[in-house]
């Protein structure tokens, strides 16, 4: 039988197949306990549900069957994108060797062969806070597989493993296992891991970037191509797509866009790209995708090429070398990683993983790093990731992408406007550093695109996450030098009491406490954070602070601040309502360094003010409107007070929207293109649908007559923002009522 390491194994140690008939002390799960598992798998997990499933003892092992016929939106997927699967898992199985000690059996062996042609098998182990996924390689002859569970003693224990099978057709497939095993390590294992991973750990520390200290990424995901495909589907230039794209990044707050398929750009058109952001004073992590496999041959000439000549650019936050990287590229990573930081030092190289998978393999040697969370109305395990994995890295920011996005296999299905509240809420008081929404736009799924929904969909238009996150992310970048000198702490300093009034149609896991309370720890101030675990329904809160607290101890509530209240002393005893995911920091610390940071959250908010409001200005200037001395008062805030700066910058934002409602040729024309936007939001809804039906012509003709209005639409847009209101008004409404029209009849073919 053929014995292989996986994973970063394989990058030390060649295998021998003798290893698959060695004794080990070891923990195995034989086919007779495998019969005993379930089909089963996470309830947040939705690609599994509902497919038939079969398993029965075999001579050899345990075959596991799907039936995926029924499964339509396989239809809408690539061969090479498998994404719906059965599983046979040992969740609610009873058995007294789970959870397992990995750091004892570190070793982990699986023993499997494909029985059919079609069949993708792979394998995942839970942990607390955690789960680690691992794709197979689809053999038809009995193989073994091995790979190294701990990295640096993380994790400690397994509480579940699951075997998945996966099909990318609409076929019954097969995957026999004969046995699961975890081990200890050969002498010769041990040796080499242990003198590998020890000098890296003595030897090799994630950089420090100074960019990192002051800079809280709060961004969007994009990917390059469909933004040229969707530029040349509206007839519109690549530029003014990115024109209108970051100016929406813009205006909702978000400063960092995490752009994938860099590749699919010219230099020029990169560096186009890069000025279009800084003029939005937005920073772009280019994701490469460099062929890491042989890095020693090609690596120097992508570094000179891709990465130095950037390095003193002011639109770059980072460098991604790789999408989710294999734990096999480990080591040309750290290869990578530090040619890139000879060649700029002034960025850092980040690596986002999935699920977490690799994660504590490879953040303790990187300054940025991060995990998704792509759940399904699962965001009260959110903080809980953070927490664990916060502690395995060792750079200076910890970044989270969540979900705004539905697949072409209906999953994650779409989050409501609290849970999307209360993962940023999660995130960030378990120790976040960082928070990228994926994805910002989709190429339509009814033309061969992947996503059903995403935040501005395939025609720059919006959603209701988009105006929440538009809301949300502007007080978290007012809060960002707060979050930036602050790590949660688990030793409270102060005994603060908290009762709470529960609602009897709360939503939440009975596991989960309706209120959390999150310490942090900055250098001489400490941070409280509330949060509402409840995601349906008002949660009634009572605060109470110790008797005994310092004369000169200052307690203020930032979140009432930065939604417009007075900076004054928070009262001992207090009363709240918190509505669904909500969050509330609240600020302990010495007078004088209560007023600086009064001032700094001040100086953050009227910075973020005055960025919205030159959006505004360079559109009424294209309409002469009278605001010279409107820009004459913003030119001289440097003068005042940061309070009184503050509350200028809010004035003046409010006379910039009085001047614009002031000019019908504007707003009429705008009032209009938002109408016809919604309509198109709402046809591209409905034709997803369709498509989940499987009335898949039906849907591609609908859309083929929706596409001649999202152009129009599109060029109406850049021809407003141009200055040509008045010109187009006329145009704008009759163009909206005919986009709403075809909504009616689309709606009426259910």
């Amino acid at each position: 039988m053929q014995y292989q390491y996986s994973g970063y194994l394989k990058t030390l140690l060649h295998a021998t197949d003798d290893l698959a008939q060695a004794a080990f002390e070891s923990v195995e799960f034989t086919a007779d306990d495998i019969a005993g598992w379930f089909p089963i798998d996470d309830d947040a997990d939705k690609e599994w549900q509902r497919i038939p499933v079969n398993y029965r003892r075999t001579d050899e092992g345990v075959l596991l069957e799907g039936a995926f016929q029924d499964v339509r939106r396989i239809d809408n997927l690539s061969t090479d994108d498998p994404s719906f699967w059965v599983a046979l898992s040992t969740r609610n199985w009873q058995d007294p060797r789970l959870p397992l000690n990995v750091l004892e059996y570190p070793i982990a062996e699986l023993t499997y062969r494909c029985v059919t042609a079609r069949a993708r098998p792979a394998w995942q182990w839970h942990y607390p806070g955690g789960v680690h996924f691992d794709g197979l390689h689809p053999t038809r002859e009995w193989c073994t597989i091995a790979r190294l569970v701990p990295y640096f003693g993380f994790p400690r224990q397994i509480n579940q493993v699951t075997l998945r099978l996966y099909s990318a057709s609409r076929t019954t497939e097969a995957l026999e296992v004969k046995s699961v095993r975890f081990r200890k390590m050969t002498a010769g294992e041990a040796e080499a891991t242990e003198k590998h991973l020890g000098q890296l750990r003595a030897q090799d520390v994630a950089p420090r970037h100074e960019l990192l200290d002051r800079f809280l990424p709060m961004g969007v995901c994009m990917h390059a191509g469909t933004a040229r495909r969707m530029a040349d589907i509206l007839e519109i230039s690549l530029d003014d797509y990115w024109r209108l794209a970051f100016e929406d990044i813009a205006r909702h707050c978000h400063n960092s866009v995490s752009l994938e398929g860099i590749e699919e750009l010219s230099k020029g058109e990169w560096e186009d790209l890069l000025a279009q952001a800084e003029a939005f004073d937005l920073r772009v992590l280019a994701n490469h995708d460099w062929p890491m496999d042989d890095f020693d041959s090609t690596g120097a000439a992508l570094v000179e090429k891709h990465i130095r000549p950037y390095r003193d650019s002011n639109a770059i936050l980072g460098w991604s070398l790789q999408n989710e990287p294999p734990e096999h590229t480990f080591v040309a990573h750290l290869q990578a990683r530090k040619m890139v930081n000879e060649a700029d030092p002034n960025h850092p190289v980040a690596v986002m993983m999935r699920d977490p998978n690799s994660f504590p393999l490879f953040a303790p040697f990187f300054s940025a790093s991060g995990m998704t969370h792509f759940k399904s109305h699962d965001q009260w395990r959110l903080g809980e990731k953070v927490a664990t994995h916060l502690e395995q890295s060792d750079g200076q920011q910890f970044w989270v992408m969540a979900p705004t996005f539905v697949y072409a296999t209906n999953t994650p299905e779409w989050s409501t406007v609290p849970e999307i509240r209360l993962m940023l809420n999660q995130a960030f008081a378990n120790g976040a550093r960082g928070w990228f929404s994926f994805t910002f736009h989709n190429d339509p799924i009814w033309l061969g695109g992947s996503c059903q929904r995403s935040l501005t969909g395939p025609f720059l238009t919006f959603s209701d996450l988009w105006s929440e996150l538009g809301q949300r992310i502007l007080r978290f970048a007012a809060m960002a030098p707060l979050f930036l000198q602050a790590r949660p702490t688990a030793h409270p300093p102060l005994d603060v009491s908290l009762d709470v009034g529960t609602h009897a149609r709360s939503k939440r896991p009975e596991h989960v406490a309706p209120v959390e309370m999150c310490w942090l720890n900055g250098p001489d101030y400490d941070l409280l954070y509330l949060l509402t675990n409840d995601v349906t329904e008002v949660t009634a809160v009572y605060l109470r602070l110790p008797e005994d607290l310092a004369s000169d101890l200052g307690v203020y509530d930032v979140s009432d601040f930065l939604r417009g209240a007075p900076w004054t002393p928070m009262e001992r005893n207090r009363h709240l309502e918190m509505f669904p995911g909500q969050g509330q920091l609240l600020l302990f610390a010495r007078e004088p360094v209560c007023t600086r940071w009064r001032d700094t959250l001040a100086t953050q908010l009227t910075r973020i003010h005055m960025q919205q409001l030159n959006i505004d200005v360079d559109l009424a200037r294209h309409y002469n409107l009278h605001i010279q001395e409107l820009e004459a008062q913003a030119e001289r805030l440097d003068s005042q007070s940061p309070l009184e700066a503050l509350g200028e910058s809010l004035r003046l934002h409010e006379a910039l929207i009085n001047a614009i409602y002031s000019a019908p040729e504007l707003y009429e024309a705008r009032t209009a293109l938002i109408r016809g936007s919604a309509a198109i939001c709402g046809c591209d809804g409905a034709l997803c649908r369709m498509l989940g039906a499987g009335r898949i012509d039906q849907a591609h003709e609908l859309g083929l007559r929706l596409l001649p209005y999202t152009q129009h639409l599109t060029r109406l847009r850049v021809r407003l923002r141009a200055g040509e209101g008045a010109q187009i008004r006329d145009d704008c409404e009759r163009l909206s009522e005919q986009i709403v029209a075809l909504l009616d009849e689309i709606r009426s073919l259910r």
